[in-house]
């Protein structure tokens, strides 16, 4: 009772498993990839606010205030991700924590002219983060990382709403909010 399989039928049952079963496995892979879910935390209107120095070469960039309303002891935020960058999600009263996003514009730049080109070489491009996302956002969202009793889990945040820029005299203040 064997069924007689020629080489074409099986060429055909083989060709059926690469295009249909392989490609359905890849997608289930990539939808696993972030565990985003609702935040386990109520926020007030985030937004954020840019920022340039009035020096040159004092920098630039966008800092993202998160105000929390309500967040249990057993959740941790970690990283925020915004516009191809990642940087910490640091706590700077009881309930606002801000992200601070350096940008390129303002920046003194330390480079190497030399016509030797291992001297040359000390010259390292600037590098984005957005390959290390987890997921993808639009220029008004806000992804966030956070732990939830120990479990590393993702959340974002939409409408992000800017406010007018503040002129600084320098770069803005580590670990406090800058009045301004």
């Amino acid at each position: 009772m064997f069924i007689k399989i020629d080489m074409k039928m099986l060429k055909s049952l083989f060709a059926f498993i690469g295009c249909v079963l392989i490609p359905l496995m890849m997608t289930q892979c990539g939808s696993t990839k972030t565990n985003l879910q609702e935040p386990p935390f109520q926020t007030a209107e985030a937004y954020y606010e840019q920022w340039i120095a009035g020096v040159q070469g004092g920098g630039s960039g966008i800092d993202v205030y998160v105000p929390i309303t309500e967040m249990a002891s057993t959740i941790q935020l970690k990283e925020a991700f915004f516009r191809g960058k990642v940087v910490p999600l640091n706590r700077s009263t009881q309930n606002l924590f801000i992200a601070h996003f350096q940008t390129e514009l303002n920046n003194e730049r330390d480079m190497t002219m030399h016509s030797d080109t291992i001297e040359e070489a000390v010259n390292t491009p600037s590098i984005s983060s957005s390959s290390s996302f987890p997921f993808p956002l639009t220029d008004d969202e806000l992804g966030i990382s956070y732990l939830s009793n120990g479990v590393l889990a993702y959340t974002k945040l939409t409408k992000l709403t800017q406010k007018e820029s503040i002129p600084r005299p320098s770069a803005p203040p580590r670990g406090g909010v800058d009045k301004g």
